[in-house]
């Protein structure tokens, strides 16, 4: 994995936050397929606080630079393959075009970032 280096993408205080929890949530993701799950869980939780600008990305940026969740699970997360993981399929149908459009979107810098490397 590159480590991540833009500091837009970073805030200190959330990566310290989160980096008390990682060798409990590296355990818990240990799957591609679970941290694709778990960034649906992640999407609904910012969904739920209306998107703040720029949240996803930098949880995204975050987890991927304290190596708990894998380039593979982003790409699973933003387009579930039907025939290996049903269940991503049906965690991505819980959300309407409008909201998924609005994550993505709301990770747009990271992904952007992601995507040049």
């Amino acid at each position: 994995l590159k480590e991540v280096d833009s500091p837009k993408l970073i805030e200190p205080k959330e990566k310290e936050v989160l980096d008390k929890w990682t060798p409990l949530l590296r355990k818990w993701l240990e799957k591609e397929c679970d941290q694709s799950f778990a960034l649906f869980s992640l999407q609904k939780c910012i969904s739920d606080l209306e998107y703040p600008p720029g949240f996803m990305s930098r949880m995204l940026a975050t987890l991927y630079d304290l190596e708990v969740i894998e380039e593979n699970s982003i790409k699973d997360w933003l387009a579930p393959p039907d025939n290996r993981h049903p269940f991503l399929a049906k965690a991505k149908a819980a959300f309407s075009p409008s909201e998924s459009i609005s994550a993505k979107n709301n990770a747009k810098m990271f992904l952007d970032w992601l995507e040049s490397q």
